[in-house]
């Protein structure tokens, strides 16, 4: 299994608004990277929280990494809900999947799936990687692919 983890680019004035210029280049940027630096993958699922940032960078990303199936919006995703309740709702879905969320609720996911107390958090735009729950690799925009290291 391959799980990719995006955090949206920066917000306009209010997240409520969406994702601003910056941040839409952001994340076609490092999805892309992410596309021709790992080796070939065919995404089963994109999946994002419900806001208006995560929904449209899950969108974007889904276009770049030539994902025709629908965008799976799961509300679950967010800082309460239990661990256990966001891998009910993942680990199913497929040997590939794009999780789409803000901090802290995209944390809380990846480290639930490492088996790990925490994860580091994500800066806008960046994309994390774990193949088999294992931490992999991150893109970061303007940076080359680097090691996913967790202590």
């Amino acid at each position: 299994m391959r799980t990719l983890f995006l955090r949206p680019g920066a917000h306009a004035e209010a997240p409520s608004l969406g994702l601003s210029g910056p941040g839409r280049t952001a994340v076609r940027g490092t999805t892309y990277r992410a596309k021709r630096e790992l080796s070939p993958f065919e995404l089963a699922a994109v999946v994002c929280a419900n806001d208006p940032p995560s929904i449209q960078a899950a969108e974007l990303a889904a276009g770049v990494l030539d994902f025709l199936g629908p965008v799976v919006v799961l509300a679950e995703i967010g800082p309460t809900t239990p661990p256990e309740v966001l891998l009910g709702k993942v680990l199913p879905l497929g040997e590939v999947v794009l999780v789409v969320a803000d901090e802290p609720g995209l944390s809380r996911i990846a480290a639930a799936l490492a088996g790990r107390p925490s994860f580091p958090t994500l800066t806008p735009g960046e994309l994390a990687v774990l193949d088999e729950r294992r931490p992999s690799c991150t893109f970061r925009e303007g940076a080359s692919m680097a090691p996913l290291l967790l202590a």
